[in-house]
């Protein structure tokens, strides 16, 4: 038998060294295609020579989407959010593909210099995840890093920012219709900003589901056009009540609607209680060039335009008719002073919420090199391309309204910073937090139980 050990030990060897068949072979990487969109935070966003961290410091962001990816060239759109110095960039891209190396150039329109991006695909790094890429960055002016691209699905994100129609002709002047229940105590839904009446779907169902809640409320939505100024919208709601002979209803608005609502109050509306789901009570900065712009948010909304993700609401609001919501507007102003207004706080419940996010690292290596602030749910990539710009303007929000304004107060701290924002100091005023869930989804019952809850009080 110990003649044949060394005949067994070589073919061992040899099915070891050559393997048992073609198959077992390891088969050479396949070429990466680059085509879609990519997304990256630099680590020392504000360049202050600390790395950001889980702390608050924010990353600047930068968006690739490539649209030609072949040995001719590389073409695409570049997006830079940058966070510490307040400014938006959308640029194209051009570059070169040798093998797996990638030298692209996109220009800085704002600060005026060139950002050289040198890419290399070949190199593996055991600790970074699947669908991402490492670049090595540097400008004109010799700033330098590395920074982590990871891929996005541009395909998941179409659809999700679902246009809405403006209000049907009939419907422009205010249209009031009944949805359920058999009470004395009316109930009266109203939307908000580039919307309709379908926002209250789902809570009116989870309402008419609970058969002593349909037994004392009768409920109904109120459609407007949200294309006009505040104060008309609330003089015409006053006169659609009238007109049906409701005196004290409770009002549930979410976002526009609580300002609408207030405006009728202020009007000489009568009222039992008013809820405000996301109400911009200071307004948002997104309403106007005071807070972030068009300056900002213009690029923001071409490079959106491109992936053909629809963007309507921003387009909306950067226009005439969302003029009332901007950031303390004329029309804040003159409505936070309003008497009836002040002396009817005491039976308003401002309810809000905010996006929560956390710092994931995509690539270890004697520490977090790599990272990416990640969004707690799926917002879709308009609300974050959103979200990154009211960041700094406001460091919690809701991607559209920050939560200083959706909850009419915030903290002394906040507010010797901003000696401009008049006080509101109506402590009989209840706020609530309902968690963190964006502008959109906190009408949601499904998502936001305690909504619920909060609305079956009166």
């Amino acid at each position: 038998m110990k003649k044949f050990i060394p005949f067994l030990l070589a073919a061992i060897f040899a099915l070891a060294f050559y393997g048992c068949s073609e198959d077992s072979t390891t088969p050479a990487n396949p070429e990466r295609n680059l085509i879609g969109l990519w997304e990256a935070h630099v680590l020392d966003g504000d360049r202050d020579g600390v790395i950001d961290s889980v702390n608050g410091e924010m990353p600047h962001v930068f968006y690739m989407n490539f649209t030609k990816y072949d040995a001719s060239g590389i073409e695409g759109d570049f997006l830079r959010i940058a966070f510490g110095k307040h400014y938006t960039f959308n640029e194209p891209f051009t570059g070169q593909k040798n093998g797996d190396h990638l030298d692209i150039t996109v220009k800085d329109s704002l600060d005026n210099e060139i950002i050289h991006l040198d890419i290399d695909l070949v190199t593996k790094i055991e600790t970074v995840e699947e669908d991402h890429f490492l670049a090595k960055w540097k400008t004109a002016n010799q700033d330098s890093g590395e920074v982590l691209f990871r891929k996005r699905d541009i395909e998941s994100e179409i659809g999700k920012a679902e246009k809405t129609k403006p209000p049907t002709e009939q419907n422009v002047n205010g249209k009031l219709v009944y949805k359920g229940g058999e009470g004395s105590q009316h109930v009266v839904f109203i939307h908000g900003f580039d919307s309709d009446p379908s926002t209250w779907n789902k809570l009116i169902g989870e309402l008419l589901k609970d058969n002593n809640y349909k037994r004392t409320h009768k409920l109904y939505t109120y459609e407007y056009d949200w294309r006009h100024h505040i104060w008309d919208c609330g003089n015409r709601l006053k006169t659609v009540l009238s007109e049906n002979h409701i005196s004290d209803p409770v009002l549930i608005a979410h976002s526009m609607g609580g300002l609408v609502s207030r405006a009728y109050i202020a009007s000489g509306g009568g009222f039992k209680h008013l809820i405000t789901i996301a109400s911009p009570h200071f307004g948002t900065p997104l309403g106007n060039a005071s807070g972030i712009g068009r300056n900002v948010l213009n690029p923001i909304i071409n490079f959106l335009n491109r992936l053909h993700i629809n963007t309507s609401f921003i387009t909306n609001i950067c226009n005439s008719g969302g003029a009332d919501l901007g950031w303390l507007s004329s029309f804040i102003r003159e409505l936070h002073d309003n008497s009836r207004d002040k002396e009817s706080r005491g039976k308003y419940t401002l309810l809000y919420g905010d996006i929560r996010r956390h710092y994931h690292c995509y690539w270890y290596f004697h520490g977090c090199r790599a990272g990416a602030w990640v969004f707690n749910h799926d917002y879709g990539l308009m609300n974050e391309a959103l979200f990154w710009p009211l960041w700094y303007f406001a460091y919690d929000n809701d991607g559209v309204v920050p939560v200083i304004s959706a909850r009419g107060s915030y903290g002394d701290a906040w507010r010797d910073n901003h000696k401009e924002v008049p006080a509101w100091p109506y402590y009989d005023t209840k706020i609530v937090y309902l968690g963190d869930w964006d502008h959109v989804d906190l009408v949601d019952p499904t998502k936001v139980p305690k909504l619920l809850e909060e609305v079956k009080k009166y």
